[in-house]
């Protein structure tokens, strides 16, 4: 009897985890597709899967995706998603779209906060978070 609640629990535990990596893996690709519609729309050209293959577009990729996580755990207005969507188009370099770095987002949003020292401290805290995660992103080879 106990062998079975066990198996029963290991079974729904494997297809939580595998449920939860599809939903994941649902998101990003989600935000893959609205970057390469932001990068269309920003520089009238087409995104190509090699653009799609670049590092620096899978990192931007998974900035948005961060956002979206970060948005369920903090109320903010705007969202930091659609904060995101009003940054990206001035940091996308047309040349290279693909290749858009972090680094410049992440020092809008220090910038941000230096400008705004009002913030309450949980709002605070959620953009010191989100620029520490964007920039861990940034940083992985």
């Amino acid at each position: 009897m106990q062998r079975t609640a066990i198996y029963s629990l290991i079974a729904t535990l494997l297809y939580s985890s595998v449920t939860l990596a599809d939903d994941n893996n649902n998101d990003l690709q989600h935000h893959v597709f609205s970057y390469s519609q932001l990068i269309m729309s920003t520089c009238s050209s087409p995104v190509t899967q090699e653009d799609r293959d670049q590092d620096a577009f899978v990192k931007v990729s998974l900035a948005l995706a961060n956002a979206q996580e970060m948005d369920r755990e903090f109320q903010l207005t705007p969202s930091l998603l659609e904060q995101m969507h009003r940054l990206l188009p001035r940091y996308i370099d047309c040349d290279s779209p693909a290749k858009t770095s972090l680094e410049p987002i992440v020092d809008g949003f220090i910038s941000f906060l230096a400008v705004n020292r009002q913030l309450p401290t949980l709002e605070r805290r959620a953009y010191i978070k989100y620029a520490k995660k964007l920039s861990e992103l940034d940083g992985q080879e």
